[in-house]
């Protein structure tokens, strides 16, 4: 019986040191997986975030034009109001 546990204790250490390694060698394959998967979502993240950036400043630069364009929508506007009158001024006077 000695002698059979003598035997079988190498052999379960011997199973217990590849299991370990088997265990250690599986977790670093899964994360070069991890990791490229994460590469993959930090590049797509960052076009994304680039195409956001792009996207903000030609909306910025469209809002800067609004009070311009909103200036000169009232001068026009302005300008309509007071021909209107000037042509029912001039229609009451030849109507007369």
């Amino acid at each position: 019986m000695e002698l059979a546990r003598a035997e079988i204790q190498p052999c379960a250490r011997n199973e217990r040191n590849s299991k370990a390694a088997l265990q250690c060698n599986l977790g670093q394959q899964l994360d070069q997986f991890a990791a490229k998967d994460l590469v993959a979502r930090i590049d797509e993240l960052t076009r994304h975030n680039q195409e956001l950036s792009a996207q903000l400043r030609q909306k910025r630069q469209d809002n800067h034009a609004v009070p311009q364009r909103l200036q000169e929508g009232e001068d026009d506007l302005t300008a309509a109001r007071i021909s209107l009158r000037r042509m029912i001024r001039e229609e009451s006077r030849s109507d007369r």
